[in-house]
């Protein structure tokens, strides 16, 4: 997870997408400052993502994919291949903003 943030001090604690300096939020890349005071994604956020990586990584789904390399499955389920991270070096997959806003489930298999 990045970009949690637990405090107080600001309305509805900056909607979960900026920090809260001095009462007042500071939204994160990519929100926007309602006119309530809390941070809100940008209009045009996906709000879904699914991945079953069976070509090369998306732009428009991936920002970053760090350290590690597309894989065979390892197990009998629908999808061919798996991001697969080994090593010492720096390891990271990060997605484009989403809106989870109306989320009603967020799952990692």
């Amino acid at each position: 997870l990045a970009n949690l943030y637990i405090c107080t001090g600001c309305p509805l604690g900056c909607g979960g997408k900026g920090a809260c300096v001095a009462g007042v939020c500071q939204c994160d890349l990519g929100t926007v400052i309602q006119l309530d005071g809390t941070c809100s994604s940008s209009p045009g956020n996906p709000t879904a993502l699914y991945e079953n990586f069976e070509a090369s990584l998306s732009l428009s789904r991936w920002t970053l994919f760090l350290g590690g390399s597309l894989a065979p499955g390892f197990s009998s389920d629908l999808s061919p291949q798996v991001a697969y991270f080994a090593g010492l070096s720096s390891r990271r997959l990060v997605s484009v903003d989403l809106d989870t806003r109306s989320a009603s489930l967020i799952e990692f298999t």
